[in-house]
């Protein structure tokens, strides 16, 4: 059995903030191979960068709001009433340690910052470390077709490549399942994968159950 990750796998085992994160820790800690391609990496990468940078700004300005605060319930209210990825940890962050006292607060919040961070790129350097990743050099022109024909291209093109890597990669690779948190393009076209292409499976990130 081996794993090709969508792209939605990889971003989020990278963010504790992503809903897809226990699941993606699922996968990536699986002992099965993992591949993926250069289209899906290239992707990641420019998610990565785009989610960290809101990561970050998010829990700067936390920080200054903590220096303004006058109490914990001015966090909880400010958490509540913006709208942010970063809240169910902070959130989490602010029941560990409403006890200490405002400075002990922000320098354990400059700790919580710097580690939550910190991981992100750790998780990342993970991910390319650990995972091959396959280059297509065959256009596949039959299998496009029929993603046209079933309105596969229209609806998302991008998808379309990813699978047509996977496909690529399944003609040398034996029992490649897809791995997928995709439930717009991709999981209801997987009777039309399976049946067009050389994987052999493909799985809802929220499906996943394989020990």
């Amino acid at each position: 059995m081996n794993f090709f990750l969508d792209t939605n796998v990889l971003v989020g085992y990278i963010f504790e903030t992503d809903n897809w994160n226990l699941k993606s820790l699922e996968v990536v800690n699986h002992p099965a191979p993992k591949y993926s391609s250069f289209d899906v990496c290239n992707e990641c990468t420019y998610k990565y960068e785009s989610k960290l940078k809101r990561v970050s700004s998010e829990l700067r300005k936390f920080g200054k709001k903590i220096r303004l605060s006058k109490s914990f319930d001015d966090l909880k209210s400010y958490l509540q009433d913006e709208c942010v990825v970063t809240e169910d940890i902070l959130l989490e962050f602010l029941s560990r340690n409403e006890r200490l006292s405002k400075n002990e607060f922000i320098t354990k919040f400059t700790e919580f910052q710097r580690g939550t961070e910190q991981r992100c790129h750790l998780n990342y350097k993970h991910l390319l470390d650990n995972i091959m990743f396959h280059q297509r050099h065959v256009s596949h022109d039959d299998l496009y077709k029929l993603c046209v024909s079933c309105g596969f291209v229209s609806d998302d093109a991008d998808d379309v490549e990813i699978i047509i890597d996977a496909h690529d990669l399944g003609l040398t690779i034996e029992n490649l399942l897809l791995i997928t948190g995709d439930y717009g393009h991709i999981i209801p076209r997987r009777n039309f994968i399976i049946d067009n292409t050389s994987l052999s499976d493909v799985i809802g990130l929220g499906e996943f159950n394989l020990t």
